[in-house]
């Protein structure tokens, strides 16, 4: 197996966060409509998944850009899920790996922060559970922290109290 490098020059992560409304009514319908216009406009844009979380008034994305499109692919993304928004919230650039385990944890874990759930992995709209298989896969998502091979570690690292992620490391 060929590892390949994670952080590359020029910056090749992004996390995008986009507002959007939800109905509220047909939730699912709505996530499996963000998952397929993500799909095919990564594909366009030459862009990876690696994490997506959609709550109700907002999304946030953590991407890996591999031909330099991702303004492109963010003004798509609010073109098609969010036209009554013009622009998105944030496109970051993740500098190093310590910005990128950030934006991930912080992605997983904003449906814990908002109360819904207690664990991010009972989070039904993220790509979490289908990277764990409890769920149908409708995002293709790159696993880069090998959640697949290690959940327990990972999860356990995301699901941490936040006093006791200030004194721990990855």
């Amino acid at each position: 197996m060929i590892k390949k490098k994670l952080f590359k020059t020029p910056y090749q992560f992004y996390h995008l966060n986009f507002n959007y409304r939800s109905t509220g009514w047909f939730k699912d319908l709505e996530w499996i409509r963000h998952c397929r216009t993500i799909n095919g406009l990564a594909m366009t844009h030459k862009i990876e998944c690696i994490a997506y979380v959609m709550m109700d008034t907002h999304s946030h994305m953590l991407i890996r850009s591999l031909d330099q499109q991702e303004n492109f692919f963010s003004e798509e993304i609010l073109k098609t899920i969010s036209p009554e928004f013009h622009e998105p919230e944030f496109l970051e650039t993740i500098r190093d790996s310590s910005q990128f385990l950030n934006a991930y944890r912080y992605i997983y874990r904003n449906p814990v922060e908002a109360g819904i759930v207690d664990r991010c992995e009972d989070y039904p709209y993220s790509t979490m559970n289908a990277l764990l298989g409890r769920s149908t896969q409708r995002l293709i998502v790159w696993d880069c922290l090998n959640l697949i091979q290690n959940p327990g570690r990972v999860l356990n690292w995301i699901n941490q109290d936040e006093n006791r992620f200030k004194q721990n490391t990855w």
